[in-house]
């Protein structure tokens, strides 16, 4: 055995050992460490033969636990492969192989199991198991061939392209077979080559120069694919941008922003071609901007610029067909090595869509918020009527009700003037019960056929002082607008509430709907409270006044009387009291019939009413029986007037009602407080007391009453 030879092959194993441990530490392939693994421990199985000086051709038991270092080594290289490839690979091949490598470990370890196969094939058991060609031929041939099929199949796939694992295991199969092939023949072709094992060695370098290809192979297939992965990423980023519904641009920090690059966004948003702002210059970009947006866009990117800090801008673009697109760009400032702003770029974004959308939106909220104005102004006018319509419901006459419509009406017309007419007694008139706002009218009192809407019996508006048909109360007037609203009940009309509207008090013209229905609903509780009091009054007057002759009847002079009463007392002064009785009435009605006595009647009370002061009361007692109250005076005056009555009785001409020359007289009983009397039932009892006395002295006279003695 040549030593020095054995030294250099060990150190030979040791440098590839040492080599592909290093590609470990930079590719952290578990393959490289197990091909590393294998030349270390060929490495270390040479050196033992060296130091037990035994020659690897000479059979023995040194050389056989030497070769069994051979089985780590195998399996080794079967779990690395497997491990690598696992995931490239078919999971059969990686199977086959363990499963032939581990039949080879069978082989060493069981000793039984070599004998059996060696008495199988008709041989006697030899201690060398590489000693019997016959047997190495059987066990190791097919493996090889097995292997090298395995390998061929595998420089298949890989030439197809399918797998680049596949190399280093098809070159490892082909030269791990073509080693096993050529193991029962290296005594005959290589006589052992001094003792090499050339089967190892061949196994191991063929399997370091696959691996050494697929390292190789590895590095061009990364750089292919890193190329191809840029490459497609280049063109990924070119359809982003080309299918962008924006534009992305690059240009210059030029005053025209002179464009390097756009995409064809820009076509789709404007109808210009990129190119020709980009190849042609047909025109510049800030060509494409709305000229009232012009300066603005200008100055808000030379800003930028300055600033070096990015920038949004909304504003408006020229299309080709003269349209008008809003847009929004994003852009910064791209800064060169010298600090310089270099170029520009940015995002340009159709917006026109969301700006008529927000356009609509705001609109939406514009009406909504009238709306809700509206609603709110509608509330308080609600509110408001129904607080004037409470408080009309309490009046107790007109005066209260003509102020509270005025107090109201300022609060629900505050930009209108206006005015409340009622119609008098004799309802030949209307007469202004309450104004407010300093209204244009011709007078306190007009007519009701100078109205319109009295005539019409219905709401009459009119828009200007032009109009033929405005109110002839209102004519001459500055009045832009003006309403008016029959006060109107059973086709009654009783009164007119006006409005109206002019320039200088009210710029903003009113809704001619709104004013209508609220004028009428105002309207309305006017006239419900106008007839509740009005109703009120009449039954009142029915309650206390002789539907006859019109006096006043008994209840009122009854209440009447003790209010005079108590008013005397408190002031001190005095109260007269008559009782007159028309003498023989009876005989006058038997005589001309009763409807000529109630005319008498009627005639007699109208001429007392006319004669009597102010603040006298005459009432109609009962029958032909007539009582006057009057306050602040003396008996002696007293008697004076009841004088004064009776003789205008006298002089009543009663041609039209009985014959000529007849004629009807009155006796009057007179009584006074506190001369006669300090209450109503003694005062009234007195002057009673009186009359009686005239009937019975000739009638036709005025008697006073005597003080009634007091009734212990």
């Amino acid at each position: 055995m040549d030593v020095q030879f054995l030294t250099v092959i060990i150190l030979t194993y040791l440098l590839f050992g040492s080599t592909f441990l290093t590609l470990y530490t930079r590719h952290h392939s578990r393959l490289m460490i197990a091909v590393a693994l294998a030349w270390l421990l060929e490495a270390t199985r040479v050196g033992i033969l060296i130091a037990g000086g035994l020659d690897p051709t000479i059979d023995g038991a040194w050389y056989r636990i030497c070769d069994l270092l051979y089985i780590p080594v195998t399996c080794l290289l079967a779990w690395g492969v497997l491990s690598f490839v696992k995931q490239r690979f078919p999971l059969w091949v990686g199977i086959g192989y363990v499963a032939f490598s581990t039949s080879i470990v069978l082989v060493y370890i069981s000793p039984l199991l070599q004998s059996f196969v060696l008495e199988i094939g008709g041989l006697s058991v030899v201690p060398a198991f590489q000693d019997s060609f016959f047997l190495s031929v059987l066990l190791m041939v097919p493996g090889g061939l097995i292997r090298i099929a395995l390998g061929v199949v595998l420089l298949l796939f890989f030439s197809k392209g399918h797998m680049e694992g596949s190399l280093v295991c098809a070159l490892f199969f082909i030269f791990h077979g073509i080693g096993s092939v050529k193991s029962p023949f290296e005594s005959i072709l290589t006589n052992q080559i001094s003792g090499l094992d050339v089967t190892w060695f061949i196994e191991v370098v063929g399997l370091s120069i696959s691996v050494l290809i697929l390292v190789l192979n590895r590095e061009q297939v990364e750089r292919r694919n890193a190329e191809r992965d840029l490459e497609d990423s280049r063109q990924s980023i070119a359809n982003l941008i080309r299918n962008l519904p924006g534009a992305a641009y690059r240009c210059k920090p030029d005053a025209g922003r002179t464009m390097l690059f756009i995409s064809q966004g820009l076509r789709g948003m404007t109808g210009f071609r990129p190119r020709d702002l980009v190849t042609t210059g047909k025109r510049s970009y800030l060509d494409l901007i709305h000229p009232d947006d012009r300066e603005q866009v200008s100055a808000a990117v030379h800003s930028a610029i300055e600033e070096l800090e990015a920038f949004e801008l909304i504003y408006r673009l020229q299309t080709s067909e003269d349209e008008t697109r809003w847009v929004w760009e994003n852009g910064i400032p791209v800064i060169g090595k010298d600090r310089n702003v270099i170029y520009l770029e940015g995002f340009i974004s159709d917006i026109t869509k969301l700006r008529e959308t927000e356009r609509a939106l705001a609109d939406a909220n514009k009406e909504l918020s009238e709306t809700i104005c509206k609603l709110e102004e509608k509330t308080i006018e609600i509110s408001l009527l129904n607080e004037m319509a409470e408080t009309l419901h309490i009046c107790q006459n007109e005066d209260e009700i003509a102020e509270i419509v005025s107090r109201y009406c300022i609060q629900l017309f505050p930009t209108a003037a206006g005015g409340l007419y009622l119609n008098d007694i004799s309802r030949e008139n209307m007469t202004l019960a309450s104004h407010w706002n300093k209204p244009h009218f011709e007078g306190d009192t007009i007519v009701p056929a100078s109205c319109w809407a009295f005539r019409r019996a219905q709401v009459f508006i009119a828009e200007d002082h032009g109009d033929y048909n405005l109110c002839s109360h209102l004519q001459g007037k500055e009045i832009d607008f003006h309403v008016c609203v029959p006060l109107q009940a059973q086709a009654n009309t009783s009164g007119i509430l006006h409005l109206q509207w002019s320039s200088p008090q009210s710029p903003r013209k009113p809704d001619q709907t709104s004013v209508k229905q609220l004028a009428t609903a105002v309207a309305e509780h006017i006239t419900v409270a106008l007839s509740n009091v009005r109703l009120r009054t009449l039954l009142k007057e029915q309650a206390t006044r002789d539907p006859l002759t019109g006096l006043h009847n008994r209840r009122y002079l009854e209440d009447t009387l003790e209010k005079e009463l108590a008013r005397a007392r408190r002031k001190e002064t005095t109260l007269g009291l008559m009782v007159l009785d028309l003498d023989n009435f009876k005989t006058f009605n038997d005589r001309f019939g009763h409807s000529s006595g109630d005319r008498v009647l009627k005639r007699v009370g109208e001429h007392l009413a006319r004669t009597v002061r102010a603040a006298d009361v005459v009432c109609r007692f009962g029958g032909e029986e007539f009582v006057v109250l009057l306050p602040e005076i003396s008996l002696t005056e007293c008697l004076a007037r009841a004088e004064e009555l009776r003789s205008c009785v006298a002089r009543i001409d009663l041609t039209d009602i009985a014959i000529p020359g007849a004629s009807v007289t009155v006796s009057v009983g007179v009584a006074s407080y506190p001369d006669i009397g300090f209450d109503g039932d003694s005062l009234f009892e007195a002057a009673d007391q009186a009359l009686y006395r005239a009937k019975h002295l000739g009638r036709d006279l005025v008697l006073k009453a005597e003080r009634l003695r007091s009734v212990s």
